[in-house]
């Protein structure tokens, strides 16, 4: 009788906002192996999984330097991204933050699939541009940004978390 290969998946996540913990709970839930899950400043030794699923919040452009650490440290894994950031997914700006993310990743690894979806703005952001406002009320470039920040408020929703469910679900049976 042939052994049965287990397949073990580690999912990690930086969360400033618990946007990111959110989506990797969700992740966690649809990863159909043997599995763990911690915050990326308790990852235990790596060499005890087969793939490791990634979650960053969005740093000015890229991931937070948290997770550009622990993608610097990886060797021969099976790896998936995911992240959360306050923009909409509009224009070229997901596929640019996805791309800037990727590159920290080491050649070593393979890169099964990226997620990425818009998270709620950490609320210290939205007071800064309430304040401006104020001193510059027709500012459209301000006014723009605050009305991101209220669509923004409600992600991810239950949409989101079941596409990051059905995202998983493709690389991880």
């Amino acid at each position: 009788m042939k052994e049965e290969i287990k397949i073990k998946t580690l999912v990690t996540y930086s969360s400033l906002t618990n946007n990111t913990k959110k989506v990797a709970e969700a992740i966690y839930d649809a990863v159909d192996t043997k599995k763990d899950i911690c915050s990326i400043s308790e990852v235990p030794d790596l060499s005890d999984y087969d793939i490791v699923a990634i979650g960053y919040w969005v740093d000015k452009g890229n991931c937070d330097n948290n997770v550009k650490k622990l993608l610097e440290t990886l060797h021969s894994k099976k790896v998936l991204l995911f992240g959360t950031l306050g923009a909409s997914d509009i224009g070229e700006y997901y596929k640019d933050v996805k791309k800037r993310v990727e590159e920290q990743l080491a050649g070593v690894n393979q890169l099964l699939g990226h997620f990425l979806c818009q998270g709620k703005i950490d609320e210290r952001l939205t007071e800064h541009y309430k304040k401006q406002l104020k001193d510059d009320p027709d500012n459209p470039h301000i006014k723009a940004q605050l009305e991101n920040h209220k669509q923004a408020s409600s992600h991810p929703d239950a949409q989101d978390l079941q596409n990051a469910k059905d995202f998983v679900k493709r690389y991880i049976g």
